[in-house]
């Protein structure tokens, strides 16, 4: 579901077995006790973040360092672009420096930057701006096109929508439980043990997967509580009235927002989420991410 202007949405005019975004209302807080960091604007205070991971978590929970810019686009320009979306931002929490004191970065230049983050090749150094969000409004519409484009690649090139039917099961049967706590365990295995900023497929409503960045967990009696960044939620457009956060209780069937937080329209959240699931992906992008931190601060 595609937000159009405030208040207002209009349904998906076509599903595809391709690709499929939710977008919706913002979610109750919990009280993350997770610090927050501006971004780095020299090598120095780079390479001394970065390569604690610990740390980087501290960037992801900076609103400065998010996109500037909500979920949108796709095919169609009707399916958003979430699983990018949440590639591209985890890039930039990783691998960006900024330097305010130079010229911004040219047209041809936005693309190498954005090529570089694409493939987490190596630590780009962006010059005119303070941040990732400053950056991202200034060149929205050139960003927002590249989005596209590489969905585009991964769909019909790479027949990456198969990625987001892994893992679908129904979430009703007896196993549902066992096996979302199975999943959730590994994604904090990932954040607390690997120091990880976790990308994690929602796989939800046949044939829809949406994408979510888990930056933060904390243990509790009964389950987890995590902090994660949602790409159809922003301060510039669906403002969080606090840290966007779920609770995960063991013996959950499915990760439901509607019946864990209040929202304006209960019927609207439900019809863009339902009830869902969420494993980790993309673990070895750190592969790449490790080696371009290693050779930038050598």
């Amino acid at each position: 579901m595609k937000k159009t202007n405030p208040g207002k949405y209009l349904p998906l005019a076509l599903i595809t077995l391709f690709l499929s975004s939710s977008q919706t209302f913002a979610a109750g807080p919990l009280q993350n006790p997770l610090g927050k960091a501006l971004a780095p604007l020299d090598k120095g205070s780079f390479c001394q973040r970065t390569t604690d991971k610990k740390r980087v978590a501290e960037l992801a929970n900076e609103p400065s360092n998010l996109t500037g810019f909500d979920n949108d686009g796709g095919m169609f320009n009707a399916t958003g672009v979430c699983w990018w979306h949440s590639r591209l931002q985890r890039a930039a929490l990783y691998l960006t420096v900024f330097h305010p004191e130079r010229p911004a970065p040219s047209t041809t230049e936005v693309h190498e930057i954005f090529k570089a983050l694409k493939h987490n090749e190596r630590v780009v150094e962006i010059g005119g701006f303070n941040n990732w969000s400053q950056f991202t409004l200034a060149y929205q519409s050139q960003i927002q096109r590249y989005l596209n484009q590489w969905q585009n690649e991964d769909a019909f090139i790479r027949q990456a929508w198969i990625n987001g039917l892994e893992n679908r099961r129904s979430l009703k049967n007896k196993k549902a439980a066992d096996r979302l706590e199975q999943q959730v365990r590994e994604i904090a295995n990932e954040v607390l043990n690997h120091h990880q900023i976790v990308y994690a497929k929602l796989p939800m409503k046949f044939p829809t997967a949406h994408a979510w960045l888990i930056y933060n967990i904390v243990p509790v009696e009964n389950g987890y509580d995590f902090w994660l960044i949602d790409s159809n939620f922003s301060e510039h457009r669906n403002p969080w009235p606090q840290e966007y956060s779920y609770s995960y209780r063991f013996g959950d069937k499915a990760l439901d927002l509607v019946n864990s937080y209040e929202f304006e329209n209960d019927d609207l959240v439900e019809e863009a989420y339902g009830k869902f699931s969420a494993y980790p992906q993309r673990e070895k992008d750190f592969d790449n991410v490790d080696q371009a931190i290693q050779t930038y601060c050598q």
